[in-house]
C-alpha cells in the first residue's frame, strides 16, 4: 500500500536534522536515510513512496525522476552505506543493518533499559543510538515487546562510565587513582566513608576492573590498608565519587603484579565479587537445584554418586567446586532451602578416582576434610549470627 501524504510527512521528520538534498551526491545519501529509517523487510517502500518522503522534507525539486531513483537504489545495493544492506523486489525497496539483527538489537536495548548504573541521560542516548539501527516499524516492536524492570538512579549521581574510563586510564599509565568511597543515607544521598585513619580520600594503585552481577568494581592496592587491615580491597564503582587519576605513580610491588596476573582466575572462585579463603568442597545437589548451581558455577561441572531415579526431582548427585568462604556463598546456599547441601568429602580412595581427582585441585584427603570443616563451621556461625 502506498504511503499517504500524512505518513510521508511523518517519515520525513525522522530524517537527520542536518540532511540536505541539493545535488546528486546529497540525494543519494537522502535516499539511503529514507530507506534506513522507514523501511524493513516487512515494510518496503516503492519508488513513489520514496519520492513522497523526499518531497515532504525538501520540496518537489528534490524528488528524482524514476530512472534516476532506480540508479540511486542500484548504487546503494552494490555498495551499501556504513554497515547497511539495501534490497529491491517487485513490492519495493528496503534496508537492513548488516552488523546486528533485530533480536540482537532487542537484547542490547533491554540491557540498556534495565541497567542499574547508567544515568537517565546516558540510557536515553544509548537507546536512541540502538534505535538508529532499525526502522521506525521495528522501533515500535522493540519498545513494546518486552516489559523491562527499570530502577531509578539517585539524582546527582556521578556518571559511572566516566569513572570506569578514568580508572582504565590510570591502569594504562601506571598511576594511582584518587576517590572517596560512599554509602547512601536513608534519603539516597551519598555520604563519604572514613578509613581507619579518619580520612575520606583514598589514593590507591588500581589492579583490575571487574564487571560482575550487573555492577562494575575496582580492585585496588594500598600499602597502608584503608579499612579492615586489608591491603587489597574491592570497591563498587557506583559507590565511588570524585574519581581522578593521581599524580602519584602506581605501586608496582610484588603484591600488585601478582594481583593483576591472577585477577581473572580469582574472579571465577568468588560470588558477587566477595572474596574469602578459597575452599574446595563437595555439594550434594537435588535435580530441582541444578539450574541454580549451573547459574552460579557454569556448565563445566561434573557430577557423580547419583542416588535415585533420573526422572525424579528428588534425585541427588555430588559435585566438587572451589569457592570463596564468604557470606555471599552462605546466603546463596541458604536461599536454596536444602536443594544444595555441603557434604563431607568421600573416602581417600574415591577422591583419587575420576572425576574427583581432576576437580579437587590436587588437594589431599586431609586438606579436603579441613576445607569441609572450616566451611561448615563458618556457615553455622553465619546462621547463628542472624538469630536474635
Amino acid at each position: 500500500m502506498s504511503l499517504s501524504e500524512t505518513e510521508a510527512r511523518e517519515y520525513a521528520q525522522l530524517l537527520p536534522d542536518g540532511l540536505n538534498c541539493n545535488n546528486a551526491r546529497e540525494r543519494l545519501l537522502c535516499v539511503a536515510e529514507v530507506l534506513k529509517r522507514a523501511s524493513d523487510a516487512g515494510h518496503r517502500l516503492s519508488n513513489a513512496d520514496i519520492r513522497r518522503v523526499l518531497t515532504a522534507r525538501f520540496g518537489k525539486d528534490a524528488a528524482p525522476a524514476e530512472n534516476t531513483l532506480n540508479a540511486d537504489i542500484a548504487a546503494l545495493r552494490s555498495c551499501g552505506v556504513a554497515g547497511f544492506d539495501f534490497f529491491t523486489s517487485p513490492a519495493g525497496s528496503w534496508c537492513e543493518a548488516r552488523s546486528l539483527g533485530l533480536s540482537q538489537v532487542r537484547l542490547l536495548f533491554n540491557a540498556v533499559q534495565s541497567s542499574r548504573f547508567l544515568t537517565a541521560q546516558e540510557s536515553a542516548e544509548l537507546q536512541e543510538s540502538l534505535l538508529d539501527l532499525v526502522s521506525i516499524h521495528q522501533e515500535d516492536m522493540l519498545m513494546g515487546d518486552v516489559h523491562v524492570v527499570q530502577r531509578m538512579e539517585p539524582a546527582g549521581r556521578a556518571t559511572l562510565l566516566d569513572a570506569c574510563e578514568t580508572i582504565a586510564q590510570a591502569l594504562r599509565n601506571d598511576r594511582k587513582v584518587e576517590f572517596e568511597y560512599t554509602y547512601n543515607d536513608f534519603g539516597g544521598a551519598q555520604v563519604a566513608l572514613a578509613g581507619d585513619d579518619g580520612a575520606t580520600l583514598r589514593i590507591e594503585t588500581p589492579t583490575a576492573l571487574y564487571f560482575a552481577d550487573g555492577n562494575y568494581y575496582l580492585e585496588s592496592y594500598s600499602a597502608t590498608p584503608w579499612r579492615h587491615g586489608q591491603n587489597i580491597m574491592r570497591s563498587r564503582i557506583d559507590r565511588m565519587r570524585s574519581v581522578s587519576v593521581s599524580e602519584e605513580h602506581a605501586d608496582l610491588c610484588e603484591g600488585v603484579l601478582e594481583a593483576r596476573k591472577s585477577a581473572a582466575r580469582r574472579m571465577k572462585r568468588e560470588i558477587q565479587m566477595f572474596g574469602g579463603t578459597p575452599r574446595t568442597v563437595f555439594l550434594r545437589v537435588s535435580a530441582e537445584g541444578t539450574n541454580e548451581v549451573f547459574d552460579l558455577f557454569g556448565f563445566g561441572l561434573e557430577f557423580a554418586n547419583f542416588s535415585g531415579d533420573p526422572a525424579d526431582k528428588n534425585t541427588t548427585a555430588d559435585t566438587c567446586v572451589t569457592v570463596a568462604q564468604s557470606p555471599t556463598f552462605f546466603r546463596w546456599l541458604t536461599g536454596l532451602g536444602g536443594r544444595v547441601r555441603i557434604v563431607a568429602p568421600p573416602d581417600a580412595l574415591a577422591v583419587r578416582s575420576q572425576p574427583w581427582a581432576r576437580l579437587t585441585d590436587g588437594k589431599t584427603h586431609a586438606q579436603l576434610m579441613a576445607d569441609y570443616e572450616a566451611m561448615a563451621d563458618a556457615y553455622r556461625a553465619f546462621l547463628q549470627a542472624v538469630l536474635v
